[in-house]
């Protein structure tokens, strides 16, 4: 695109995070780790001269965990336990106008999560490793909606919601011989909406409420390792309840709702090769079909899922660490849009784009590394775009974001 009919629309970020951590080794088999944080978003933002957003979010964090081995009889095993504490705070003010006071509509939620989890691995035999492990998850989330007499918005219903779910996963490795490993996973998750995700959400458009996803999983696959040559091959599905999204479609222009119970499957196989002791080459291919299995869309594909996906790389140490070269390319296939569940719009369309890197660190025993590097992104100046939204009211008419042409960069730096 050569211009815009919006000049002056803005959006802009500012953030801070800060994080504190240390390790105690208790003894020779349990190692204690904690941590703790805080990150803060600004998010400002004027569309059309009309609209002014303004969202802070603060988020704190608590997660003491603690690694330790031990034997059950003559079986070794290994322990990892913790704790995630987790405290969001949010405020955001709607106002109408670029010269605007008052908000039109103020949003103020918070949302707490405590989880304590443990992941057990328990060797069987010396080469079968039985791994399982389970995680709790209390969720508080209060929310409202303070708003201005007079204005188009629709009044919110307060939310004051807690839940508790669950996670879960049992797994089975058993190595085959030095070279060939065979795994096997089933497994339970979760994602909890998070304050973003609730403001503006459930199909009457008049609360927060937004249901927890849940996903019943199971994998099997080998991986091969040798001197040279590494693979990893594997076949998944996912069987998803209440998976979040946003429909356009619902009310006005859109809010995040769970889709009807959904199923991916596909499969995935990665291969890394040694050709000498400075040149790596890789790559990969991967599959995935995802589709509705209930409701309205029945046997549609969910959009913004590319069915093949594919990448290669290669990286050469010309010179030790004084001079490295990577290059990588990756492929996706053609997928449909944001907001077209019902897939009657054009399709994104498929491409590749290859980027380029050459770096280095030259050492001194005295003043430190000088490090640098110069990247090439989108090599071949490819035009191309990943993402777009179908319009909710006209038929093929759609939204797209195109992405940057070729970009060059250039990184010094000293290391000491």
């Amino acid at each position: 695109p050569t211009g815009t009919i919006t000049p002056f629309d803005i959006a802009l970020q500012n953030g801070i995070d800060l994080t504190i951590g240390g390790t105690y080794q208790l003894d020779n088999n349990t190692e204690l780790i904690l941590d703790a944080g805080m990150k803060r978003k600004d998010q400002d933002s004027t569309n059309n001269e009309t609209s002014r957003v303004d969202t802070d979010l603060t988020t704190y964090s608590f997660t003491p965990r603690a690694n330790t081995k031990y034997s059950i009889g003559p079986l070794a095993a290994k322990t990892k336990f913790g704790l995630d504490y987790y405290y969001a705070n949010y405020n955001s003010d709607r106002k109408t106008g670029s010269s605007a006071v008052v908000p039109d509509d103020r949003y103020n939620a918070f949302q707490q999560s405590i989880a304590p989890y443990a992941q057990n691995t328990l060797a069987l035999t010396p080469k079968t490793d039985l791994s399982f492990g389970l995680r709790f998850q209390h969720v508080n989330t209060v929310a409202g909606h303070t708003k201005r007499a007079g204005t188009g918005t629709t009044q919110q219903e307060s939310l004051n919601d807690q839940e508790i779910q669950w996670a879960a996963n049992l797994g089975l490795n058993h190595k085959i011989t030095n070279f060939w490993n065979v795994f096997y996973r089933l497994g339970r998750s979760m994602r909890i909406p998070t304050i973003d995700e609730r403001i503006g959400s459930g199909v009457e458009d008049t609360n927060f409420k937004l249901n927890t996803q849940t996903s019943n999983d199971a994998e099997i696959g080998f991986e091969y390792t040798s001197k040279n040559l590494s693979l990893h091959s594997s076949a998944w599905s996912m069987y998803i309840k209440n998976e979040i999204a946003f429909n356009s479609q619902a009310v006005a222009f859109g809010t995040n709702v769970n889709y009807d119970p959904t199923r991916r499957y596909g499969f995935e196989n990665n291969a890394v090769y040694k050709v000498s002791d400075k040149l790596k080459i890789n790559g990969n291919l991967n599959f995935i079909h995802a589709e509705f299995r209930e409701g309205p869309f029945e046997g549609n594909d969910i959009p913004l899922v590319s069915p093949w996906t594919a990448s290669s790389g290669l990286l050469w140490n010309v010179f030790g660490e004084k001079l490295t070269l990577s290059a990588t390319l990756n492929w996706w296939d053609r997928k449909y849009l944001e907001n077209d569940e019902r897939n009657i719009f054009e399709k994104i369309p498929s491409a590749a784009v290859a980027d380029l890197k050459v770096g280095g660190q030259l050492n001194s025993k005295n003043y430190g590394h000088a490090i640098w590097s110069a990247k090439v992104n989108n090599v071949f100046d490819e035009s191309y775009y990943n993402y777009g939204v179908a319009s909710a009211t006209s038929a093929n008419k759609f939204n797209a974001f195109p992405l940057p042409g070729r970009t060059f960069l250039l990184t010094a730096g000293w290391k000491y």
